[in-house]
């Protein structure tokens, strides 16, 4: 049983059994889920031209972003859509539901409980990489902590998570997707060292197991900055050409106190 924090309600998730298996959507099923999504994009894209429009009218009277008062979220009319086919068995329209649980009329431990067990019911669904590429947003975000509380998914809820869509996908950009979300998790902003020692193993495995990614390529430069360009380290050689085009190096300066300015355009 993997938990989520410390609560009681942590153990609304639970690993798979291996006799776990959950019917796929049907085609009517589909077809439905598909008119709602389509049905909500055009009620997106009208949401925004009328806040647009609202806004320009509030700052043409002299008002400012601030008091601004955007119009009610339209995805609050849109959950119980969602979760009607999801209820069902759309593991699609889970992944939407957990995107935007906060709409979800639920609060407290009833509202994480809910959540934990779209996250279990979409995983056991099989959904396919589309779906599961999907869930690694809400997944990262879960694991984050809210403010003056803990996370909904503990690192070893949200790693195994993350293990269960590596394992699920059919994509090399998928499956390392999957760890690197694991390393991100890992390796928080304000890292120890260990922290930092635990996602540099995640990166290797990238590296390992999923070599011809773009991923795999990001991972090498974040090697290489943990093993040889932390703070204490000796610095690696940097080779240039100074303003009359002759070559200089770091090495050149040694004993020397050296400003180094990077700089570019991005």
């Amino acid at each position: 049983m993997l938990l989520a924090g410390h609560s009681p309600l942590a153990t609304a998730y639970v690993a798979p059994t291996p006799e776990a298996a959950v019917a796929p959507a049907t085609d009517e099923l589909q077809e439905r889920y598909d008119a709602l999504m389509e049905e909500y994009s055009s009620a997106t894209e009208a949401y925004r031209e009328a806040t647009s429009a609202a806004y320009k009218k509030h700052t043409d009277a002299g008002g400012g972003r601030r008091d601004f008062k955007r119009p009610p979220a339209i995805e609050g009319d849109f959950y119980p859509k969602f979760q009607a086919i999801a209820d069902e068995g759309h593991a699609g329209a889970d992944v939407w539901c957990l995107s935007n649980h906060s709409y979800c009329g639920l609060k407290g431990d009833a509202a994480k409980t809910d959540k934990l067990k779209r996250y279990r019911s979409i995983l056991d669904a099989k959904p396919g990489d589309e779906v599961l590429g999907q869930l690694m947003r809400p997944v990262s975000s879960d694991s984050r902590a809210s403010r003056g509380g803990e996370p909904l998914l503990n690192k070893k809820a949200a790693f195994a998570i993350l293990d269960e869509i590596k394992a699920q996908a059919k994509d090399d950009d998928l499956g390392a997707g999957a760890l690197m979300a694991k390393a991100r998790i890992a390796k928080p902003y304000g890292a120890t060292a260990e922290q930092a020692a635990e996602a540099a193993l995640i990166y290797k495995q990238i590296v390992a197991e999923y070599p011809e990614t773009s991923t795999a390529s990001r991972c090498k430069g974040l090697i290489f900055a943990a093993e040889n360009l932390q703070i204490g380290m000796k610095a690696p050689d940097i080779v240039g050409k100074d303003h009359d085009g002759n070559d200089i190096k770091l090495s050149d300066f040694k004993g020397k106190v050296t400003v180094i300015d990077f700089w570019g355009f991005w």
